[in-house]
């Protein structure tokens, strides 16, 4: 009996204890699912401007490409933003007081972009940008959030699977669209500039470039998923080669191998151990490789567009091309002003402005009269618009982003497994392809934008290491 008054006390406390701790799962419960909400509504907003973007357009405006995808930018990378920010503010995602070194280089680029406009031969066309074009301090701005939404939110694979099967759709859409301006069954444009395509994004060079930035991201869910999901990524990846072979795009072209060669380069070391070919997977390859030649060889039309794209590649080394030559002296002159304003440039998206003082003097005579027909937007190089435009400082920030994310991706696909390897495979071929077909053309909405949110899910790829005292075990490393 003595004890009776005790044993109930204990379970009296027993009781209590297990209200508390039920109240606190619940409690932890509510917490985590009310965290998870703020990075569901960023992926799918994300995954809506997928789909939106490269496909809009507007025929009643005569910027028809570029305003409606601005427009939709606008609305979208603001929308993605709120989520990060309001889990931030609320204290379900923990704010980094000391910000990672492609952090820090994003805020020296987006500083240095202020200050250039700040600072502009015409700030009023650096705050926006030049017409069509839109690569003003609004835009470089909108970029730099976007790296930080993707920097949030698209932190593991299945995020990354869901992002990619958006643009895989959006994709396969953009080159049917094209592939029917071949077939000149285009119900909305009748005529073709030099006999390229263009779809949705308005000009070839831009569309190839969007391939250029895709199909790594596509070809790698054709091997995961179920087998009808890698059917339909396969399929989208034929259209999508096929589209940007009939851009016509040298830049396009040079960038996807060097984006492939990437993507080689990086899981050959590991191919052996970690990556498993079957052979009906190479078999299927094989066939399809036969019957695309039997198709090229056996259809007249085929044949035809295949002995332009492979004339257009071969010109690549011909600098007798009048295109690469006007490359060559967009970019003497690009030099000439990187050099004579190398701290903050002339201000965002001035190049057009700037370009004819520049002209006589930098130019022979013969090619500055050429030239003079002409108001170039841009030197055609993306890096020399950034130094032109922002400032050497500002080309370095960009450059040392690339680097530092590329070498996050690198040891990512070295040092994990899964899925989230193979996502970051993409990663690397997407932006290594971009890096490339960025020399030889002008900075474009849809373009930039993939680019630096693919740089920000980059940027988050998780590294597993090897436990220090646990050799068969392995933890993440930040």
């Amino acid at each position: 009996m003595p004890h009776g008054p005790a044993r109930a006390t204990r379970a009296r406390e027993r009781r209590r204890a297990e209200r508390s701790a039920s109240g606190s799962r619940r409690s932890a419960g509510a917490n985590a699912s009310s965290g998870a909400m703020w990075r569901r509504w960023t992926i799918g907003v994300l995954i809506a401007s997928a789909l939106v973007v490269p496909l809009i357009f507007d025929l009643l405006d005569r910027d028809s490409f570029a305003q409606a995808k601005l427009a939709m930018l606008h609305l979208f990378v603001p929308l993605a933003a709120a989520g990060p920010l309001l889990a931030v503010l609320s204290g379900r995602l923990p704010w980094r007081v000391r910000p990672r070194w492609p952090d820090v280089a994003v805020i020296a680029f987006a500083a240095l972009a202020v200050l250039a406009t700040i600072f502009s031969v015409a700030p009023e066309l650096s705050l926006e940008g030049e017409h069509f074009q839109w690569q003003g301090l609004v835009s470089l701005l909108m970029y730099a959030m976007a790296y930080a939404v993707a920097r949030a939110a698209l932190t593991d694979a299945p995020a990354l699977r869901k992002f990619f099967w958006a643009l895989a759709l959006a994709a396969a859409i953009v080159a049917a669209y094209g592939l029917l301006q071949q077939l000149r069954l285009d119900p909305v444009w009748g005529v073709l500039n030099k006999g390229r395509i263009f779809s949705t994004l308005g000009q070839a060079n831009v569309l190839a470039a969007f391939f250029v930035l895709v199909l790594p991201c596509i070809g790698v869910l054709a091997v995961m998923g179920p087998r009808l999901l890698r059917a339909l990524a396969a399929g989208s990846v034929v259209l999508g080669l096929a589209a940007l072979g009939l851009t016509l795009s040298r830049g396009g072209y040079l960038g996807l191998l060097a984006g492939l060669v990437a993507m080689a380069a990086v899981i050959a070391p590991s191919v052996r151990t970690s990556v498993r070919f079957e052979r009906r997977w190479v078999r299927a390859g094989a066939l399809v490789a036969v019957a695309a030649i039997v198709l090229l060889v056996a259809i007249p039309p085929a044949r035809q567009q295949a002995v332009r794209v492979l004339d257009r590649a071969a010109s690549i080394v011909n600098t007798r091309d009048s295109s690469i030559a006007s490359h060559l002296d967009l970019w003497a002159v690009g030099l000439r002003i990187m050099f004579d304003h190398p701290v903050l440039g002339t201000g965002p998206d001035t190049y057009a402005l700037v370009f004819p003082r520049y002209r006589d003097r930098v130019l022979t005579a013969e090619r500055a009269a050429f030239m003079e027909r002409f108001r170039p937007e841009s030197p055609h190089n993306v890096y020399l618009a950034i130094s032109t435009g922002l400032g050497i400082p500002a080309l370095i920030a960009y450059l040392a982003l690339i680097a530092m994310v590329l070498v996050r991706a690198v040891r990512s696909v070295l040092l994990t497994t899964g899925p989230i390897r193979i996502v970051g495979v993409a990663l690397i071929g997407a932006i290594v392809g971009h890096l490339v077909s960025d020399a030889f053309m002008t900075a474009e909405l849809t373009g930039a934008w993939l680019f630096w949110t693919f740089l920000g899910a980059a940027a988050s790829l998780p590294i597993l290491v090897p436990r220090t005292d646990d050799p068969g075990g392995a933890r993440s490393a930040a």
